[in-house]
C-alpha cells in the first residue's frame, strides 16, 4: 500500500458575502429530528428513516477549510473505507460493507447521485474527479444494498447535494500551496434575484506526488443556472467540465519494495509510463413542479462525454483510447396525503440510461503507442421502473419499495482480423425492500430493514477477457441480500448516537485475478458466495458551545462462504482489500471565526489476496487543521493551515 507522508499546506481565501457577510460560531451538533433525508427518494425525517443512513452538512466545514479530496468530506461516516485518494490516475476508491472493494479504479458497486441525477454510469462505474468540491453542500449515505430504489450497482448510495445559487450571493477566490508541489487556485461566484440565480466555479490543482511517477494536473469548471416561477415550480441547468491531461500512476509494489524505498514506483509502471489523461463533460436538466398539495412532478435529463487515454503497465493492449457517451432521463410522480392517522406518500417513476463506449487497444511500446490490436463498440442500456410507498405516524414509519430493471449489453467487434467477437448479454431483475422504524421515545428510535442488490459487471470488466475480444461469458452479475437492525437518537441535547448491525449474503461475488500469460492485466471471476456481518456506530458529544467530539467505529467480518480456487477450498477466508475494523475520533473547536480540528484515524489489518497469505498491518494517522476568519466589512480573509499525517506514521 502507498505510504502517505505528512503534508503541509497554507490556504489563503478572500470571500465577499454580498448580503451580510455573517457566519456561525456554533458547532455542528444540531438536533437531527427536523432534518429531512432525500436520498430515500421520498422525504423522511432523519430520526424516522427505516434504513441505515448518514448525513454530513458540509456548509460549515467547506467554508472553514479548503478541503483537498472528497474523502476528507466523508471521513467521519462509519462503514466507509477509502483508498487511493492521492492517486489521480486510479482515482478515489470507496467501499461500503465490502461493495466496491474489487474496483480496479474509481468507485464500483456504489451508486453516486448528484442533485437527484445519476453520476454513476449505467454499467456501474463512477468517479469523483469531475465534481467541484467547493460546490458540495451536503452528503447523504444510504448504507448497504438499495437496488429497489436505484437499480444496478446500488450496494450503497452516496447522494450529493450542491450549493443552491439562490441561497447566498458570494464571490470567493482562494490559493493553496503545500508540500510535494501542491498548488491549488479556486474561484467561485454566485448572484441571484427573485426569479433567477447563477453560479460559476473554477478549480485548478496540481502536484508532484509523494512517489515516483505520481504527478498530476487537473482543471475543473462548473456553471449552474436556476429559475423559479414560484415556490412550487423550478428549473435547474448545470454544466461540468474536467480537463486532466496528466495523471501519473506509480502502481502497486510488493512489501519488500515498500520497506526498501517508500517512494518507489513499480518497475513496469516506469517502463510503460503508466498514467492517463481525461477530458470529461456533463450537462444536466432538472425540473420540479408541485402540481397541487397532493401531487408533485419531478423529471431530469442528462448527457455526458468522456475521452480517456490510458497507458497501462504492460505491452499487449497496454494503451487504451476510450470515447464514452452516456446519458439518461427519468420522471416520477409523488403523491402525498395527510390525515388523522399520519402521512401517506407514494412515488412512481422510471429511470432510463444509455452508455456507449468506443474502445481501442494498442501495443504499449515502452510508453509509445504502437500497433492496434482491438477495436470495438460496447453498449449498456438500462430501464428501471420503481414504486415506493411510505406511511408515517407519530411512532411508526413503514416503507416498502419495488423495482424492475432490464439491462441490455451489446458488443460490436470492429477489428475482424482476429475473428468476430460480437456479443449480447441481458438481465432482468425484480428487487423488493421493506423497512420499519419505530419511535421508542421522542429522542430514540429503532429500525429493521430487508433489502437486496445486484451489480452487473462493468463494460471494462466484461471486456477484460482472457480469451481475446468480446465479452467474458463466464462473468455474471453479483447479487446480495441485506438484513439490518439499528438504533439512533440522543440522550440529551448534547449527546447523539447511531448504531447499525447487519448481515449480508452475496452470491457470484466478483473478484480480480491475474494470469501468468498476461502479466500486469487484471481479469475478473465469480467466487461463489460470501457472508458479511458488521457493526457501524457513531457518537457525537457537544462538550460546550465551542467544542464537539465525534467518534465512529466500524467492525466487519467479511468472509467467503463458498469459494473453490484451483482445487483449494477458501471457505472462511477473509475478503481481500477490506480492513477488519476502523475507528476515528475528531475534536472540533469553533469560536468567533476560529475553526480548529484534530482527528485520529485507525484502520485495521487488510489481507491483499484471496488465500489470506499476505497481511498489511493496521495503521494510525493523526491530522490537524485550523482556519481564522479576518473580517473587514463584507470581506472575509481566511488563512488556513493543515497537516495530514501529523506524526509521520508509515503505513
Amino acid at each position: 500500500m502507498n505510504k502517505c507522508m505528512w503534508s503541509l499546506a497554507f490556504g489563503l481565501g478572500v470571500c465577499m458575502n454580498i448580503l451580510s457577510g455573517q457566519g456561525t460560531d456554533e458547532p455542528v451538533n444540531e438536533i437531527l429530528d427536523s432534518v429531512q433525508i432525500t436520498a430515500t427518494r421520498l422525504p423522511v425525517q432523519y430520526q424516522s428513516t427505516p434504513s441505515g443512513i448518514s448525513m454530513v452538512d458540509l456548509k460549515l466545514r467547506s467554508s472553514s477549510l479548503q478541503l483537498r479530496t472528497f474523502s476528507e468530506q466523508i471521513d467521519m461516516i462509519p462503514g466507509i473505507f477509502m483508498s487511493n485518494d492521492n492517486n489521480f490516475a486510479q482515482d478515489l476508491r470507496i467501499s461500503m460493507r465490502g461493495f466496491g472493494a474489487r474496483s480496479a479504479f474509481g468507485i464500483r458497486g456504489i451508486k453516486l447521485i448528484v442533485d437527484g441525477v445519476p453520476e454513476t454510469t449505467p454499467d456501474g462505474q463512477g468517479q469523483i474527479d469531475n465534481l467541484m468540491l467547493s460546490d458540495i453542500s451536503k452528503v447523504e449515505v444510504l448504507h448497504g444494498p438499495n437496488a429497489s430504489l436505484y437499480g444496478n450497482a446500488a450496494g450503497g448510495v452516496i447522494s450529493i447535494e450542491t450549493k443552491d445559487p439562490f441561497e447566498e450571493p458570494v464571490l470567493a477566490i482562494s490559493h493553496r500551496r503545500g508540500s510535494l508541489g501542491q498548488e491549488v487556485y479556486g474561484f467561485q461566484g454566485a448572484i441571484s434575484d427573485d426569479k433567477n440565480a447563477a453560479m460559476i466555479s473554477v478549480l485548478q490543482q496540481s502536484g508532484d506526488g509523494y512517489r515516483v511517477n505520481s504527478a498530476f494536473f487537473q482543471l475543473n469548471a462548473s456553471a449552474k443556472w436556476a429559475h423559479k416561477w414560484n415556490d412550487n415550480q423550478r428549473l435547474d441547468l448545470a454544466f461540468h467540465y474536467t480537463d486532466s491531461p496528466k495523471g501519473e500512476d506509480p502502481g502497486g509494489v510488493k512489501l519488500e519494495t515498500v520497506m526498501a524505498d517508500r517512494q518507489a514506483a513499480r518497475t513496469n509502471n516506469l517502463r510503460y509510463r503508466a498514467g492517463e489523461s481525461i477530458k470529461h463533460w456533463k450537462s444536466t436538466l432538472r425540473y420540479v413542479h408541485g402540481l397541487s398539495d397532493a401531487f408533485k412532478l419531478e423529471t431530469y435529463a442528462f448527457v455526458s462525454g468522456r475521452k480517456f487515454d490510458g497507458r497501462l503497465p504492460f505491452r499487449n493492449g497496454g494503451q487504451i483510447a476510450l470515447d464514452r457517451v452516456y446519458g439518461g432521463q427519468g420522471t416520477s410522480i409523488t403523491y402525498k396525503k395527510i390525515n388523522a392517522s399520519g402521512v401517506h406518500r407514494m412515488r412512481l417513476g422510471y429511470d432510463i440510461a444509455r452508455q456507449r463506449d468506443d474502445r481501442d487497444r494498442y501495443i504499449n511500446d515502452d510508453g509509445s503507442r504502437a500497433d492496434q490490436i482491438l477495436s470495438q463498440v460496447e453498449r449498456f442500456n438500462s430501464v428501471g421502473i420503481y414504486l415506493i410507498d411510505q406511511w408515517s405516524s407519530n411512532k411508526w414509519t413503514i416503507r416498502t419499495s419495488l423495482r424492475y430493471d432490464y439491462n441490455l449489453l451489446e458488443i460490436e467487434d470492429l477489428f475482424p482480423s482476429d475473428g468476430i467477437d460480437d456479443g449480447v448479454r441481458t438481465l432482468s431483475t425484480v428487487h423488493p425492500s421493506l423497512g420499519v422504524n419505530y419511535r421508542l421515545h421522542n429522542n430514540h428510535s429503532a429500525y429493521a430493514l430487508y433489502s437486496t442488490s445486484f451489480a452487473m459487471p462493468t463494460l471494462s470488466e466484461l471486456t477484460a477477457n482472457p480469451d481475446g475480444g468480446g465479452f467474458n461469458e463466464e462473468l455474471d452479475a453479483q447479487r446480495a441480500r441485506n438484513y439490518e437492525i439499528g438504533f439512533r437518537g440522543r440522550f440529551t441535547t448534547d449527546i447523539r448516537y447511531n448504531l447499525s448491525v447487519y448481515k449480508i449474503q452475496t452470491f457470484n461475488e466478483a473478484l480480480p485475478y491475474e494470469l501468468e500469460a498476461f502479466p500486469g492485466r487484471v481479469f475478473y471471476r465469480n467466487a461463489g458466495s460470501t457472508d458479511r456481518i458488521g457493526i457501524e456506530g457513531l457518537m457525537g458529544i457537544k462538550v460546550s458551545n465551542r467544542i464537539e467530539l465525534t467518534g465512529t467505529y466500524t467492525l466487519g467480518d467479511f468472509s467467503f462462504d463458498q469459494y473453490i480456487r484451483k482445487g483449494e477450498d477458501l471457505k472462511d477466508k477473509r475478503l481481500p482489500g477490506i480492513p477488519d475494523n476502523q475507528f476515528a475520533l475528531a475534536c472540533e473547536y469553533i469560536h468567533h471565526g476560529i475553526y480548529a480540528r484534530l482527528q485520529m484515524d485507525h484502520t485495521g489489518s487488510i489481507y491483499v489476496d484471496d488465500r489470506n497469505t499476505v497481511l498489511v498491518d493496521s495503521r494510525q494517522r493523526v491530522s490537524m487543521a485550523i482556519s481564522v476568519d479576518l473580517k473587514a466589512r463584507d470581506w472575509i480573509l481566511k488563512p488556513t493551515f493543515s497537516i495530514s499525517n501529523l506524526l509521520g506514521a508509515e503505513y
